[in-house]
């Protein structure tokens, strides 16, 4: 029996990869079916996906919070169901809660990959869509045999989406910390020098420091919300020093 498994983005595919794998150790005639290719490539064609579609009997959708509105695993989820019916797709949560799941794959009967009961559940309603399904005693057996590989592969998974988030987080606070205290710095600098200059150019030297002033506090509202806009600011500080800052003596 073909099992289709959607996916979306570098995340999930080593799950999904590990899932492909994992799904014949427990029950043998499965035959899951994955593209290698990163579906944000657009590399997934209509004919291949057509195709692979043909003969699915049951759809995986590996869903995580950062791939569940992706154009593409919700069209294939879409198209699975057409072939096979909304009882035979089945998001695997990795990094969310059945509440949390919005969109059209909210209309699907979801499973926590957390939730050891659960993948029992998903993995028996494989089993009973087979033509020669496995004794339930049996499925329990290996199950249990091969619960703990799965549940260690979920662990990674969760343990590197959230060292990757807590690097990203800090990576954009530290750089902007480092444009606020060097905007602070430039601001105090060029003040004193205007400071120094003839009462011709007040209005000038005040237009300049208020300028400035609203630099440092976008710096300020920017490493709040950890907002990733330090090149546009940069650029905002670079133009603005070439437009009205004028080296003494010229």
């Amino acid at each position: 029996m073909k099992v289709f498994i959607s996916w979306s983005g570098p995340a999930t595919k080593a799950f999904a990869t590990f899932l492909r794998e994992w799904l014949p150790l427990v029950i043998q005639s499965v035959k899951p079916w994955m593209s290698d290719s990163d579906v944000t490539k657009g590399s997934r064609s209509m004919p291949e996906l057509g195709k692979e579609l043909e003969g699915t009997s049951f759809g995986i959708v590996v869903l995580t919070a950062a791939n569940q509105t992706s154009q593409w695993i919700n069209f294939e989820a879409g198209a699975i169901s057409k072939g096979v019916g909304d009882s035979r797709v089945i998001p695997l949560l990795l990094d969310l809660t059945k509440s949390d799941v919005v969109g059209p794959l909210s209309q699907f009967q979801a499973v926590d990959a957390a939730d050891r009961a659960e993948v029992k559940q998903l993995l028996e309603a494989l089993n009973k869509a087979l033509p020669d399904p496995l004794p339930d005693q049996a499925l329990a057996h290996v199950f249990a045999r091969e619960w703990s590989a799965f549940s260690d592969e979920l662990a990674r998974f969760r343990e590197q989406h959230e060292t990757d988030e807590r690097v990203s987080a800090r990576g954009d606070r530290e750089v902007l910390d480092e444009v606020l205290v060097t905007v602070r710095q430039i601001s105090h600098d060029l003040s004193s020098q205007l400071g120094r200059r003839t009462s011709s150019q007040p209005a000038r030297a005040s237009y300049f420091d208020d300028a400035l002033l609203r630099a440092v506090q976008d710096v300020d509202f920017l490493r709040t919300h950890d907002a990733d806009s330090r090149q546009v600011l940069v650029h905002r500080l670079e133009q603005l020093f070439k437009d009205n800052y004028e080296p003494e003596g010229k």
